[in-house]
């Protein structure tokens, strides 16, 4: 023994590992009919954390090596009676978390859309709401008017967008701060 010391286990969360395997089998084994018995489960694991990686909702799931994932995998379906004991984990017997869990195809398809198109943020601390003071509604109003005529815009359009202005202005001055 060399004496170094090993770190702490990494800690998974364990249910969101297993609903991404059972969204992963939902989409291809469901929805698009594929045949995943030609693949290995190594190479689907793999596949799996691909997929994970490109979610909004797993993306910053932490996944197991694969011989724990296999362990969580086999441990849940037995809870669930839906492996043998000795029995060999192919994607066929993997695939059966998918009666383990509802999925909201919708929710999957919205986040596959988003995730696709769009990268968001989220922000998860405390929120400060901040009320600016608008100049009066005879001034908002006076400039608004002399903006529609310019523009040839409505008068509603005119004050709508005098209203962006500003809260486009405010936003620059303060960016590291105002989030939306």
């Amino acid at each position: 023994m060399s004496g170094k010391k090993r770190g702490p286990k990494p800690r998974y969360e364990e249910e969101a590992v297993l609903e991404a395997m059972a969204v992963y089998f939902y989409e291809h084994v469901i929805v698009r009919k594929e045949d995943l018995s030609v693949f290995t489960m190594d190479a689907i694991y793999d596949d799996i954390q691909h997929d994970a990686s490109q979610s909004i909702l797993y993306r910053n799931v932490a996944f197991p090596k694969y011989s724990r994932m296999r362990k969580m995998l086999i441990d849940h379906l037995s809870a669930y009676g839906l492996y043998q004991e000795k029995e060999r984990l192919t994607a066929a017997v993997a695939s059966r978390i998918i009666e383990t869990y509802e999925i909201d195809a919708e929710k999957e398809d919205m986040d596959v859309l988003l995730s696709s198109h769009y990268t968001l943020t989220t922000y998860g601390g405390p929120v400060i709401t901040c009320i600016a003071k608008l100049p009066a509604v005879e001034a908002l109003d006076t400039l608004a008017r002399i903006e529609s005529k310019e523009k040839q815009k409505s008068l509603t359009w005119s004050r709508i967008n005098m209203l962006r202005k500003l809260c486009q202005k405010i936003k620059k001055r303060n960016a590291d701060v105002i989030l939306a």
